[in-house]
């Protein structure tokens, strides 16, 4: 049964080509699960981005928590680089500015958002990347630090 199971995947993953390097003008979609810690959430994570360069993109990006003690809602301007020129390994740098708005039971917070995150993607077909990428958000406005998780981010070329 392993052997049935790895020449699929090798059929499936190992023949495709790879993902065309996006050029100027190309778009990439993003959505990505996971969760937020302090406070804890259930993140959801929606993104557009816009090819400036073939390792370059910026664009804007939703960070979404939703929770049993309130919720959090994040906007912000995002560029991610894509480090190195590896195979089928994508790492990236990235960091944006916008605006956060939490909500609890007692009080309604707004303020400026900063963060900064590294993560990876895995090349799975020719248009479509499977990865993670981990985050850093600073809201002063809001007192607060915390860290954004999309455990799970697929990325398609649009």
């Amino acid at each position: 049964m392993k052997k049935v199971i790895v020449a699929a995947l090798f059929l499936l993953l190992g023949n495709r080509p790879l993902i065309a390097d996006p050029t100027h003008g190309d778009y990439i979609f993003s959505g990505g699960f996971g969760l937020t810690v302090s406070p804890t959430f259930l993140l959801i994570n929606p993104q557009l981005e816009y090819a400036h360069q073939h390792d370059i993109f910026f664009g804007p990006m939703v960070q979404l928590g939703v929770g049993d003690p309130g919720s959090l809602f994040a906007v912000s301007g995002t560029i991610r680089t894509i480090l190195g020129d590896h195979a089928r390994v994508k790492p990236s740098l990235e960091a944006g500015l916008g605006m956060a708005f939490a909500s609890s039971f007692t009080t309604n917070n707004v303020g400026v958002l900063f963060h900064f995150g590294m993560g990876f993607d895995y090349i799975v077909d020719r248009r479509f990347m499977l990865g993670t990428m981990i985050r850093g958000n600073l809201a002063p406005p809001l007192k607060t630090f915390f860290i954004s998780w999309p455990i799970i981010l697929a990325r398609m070329l649009l």
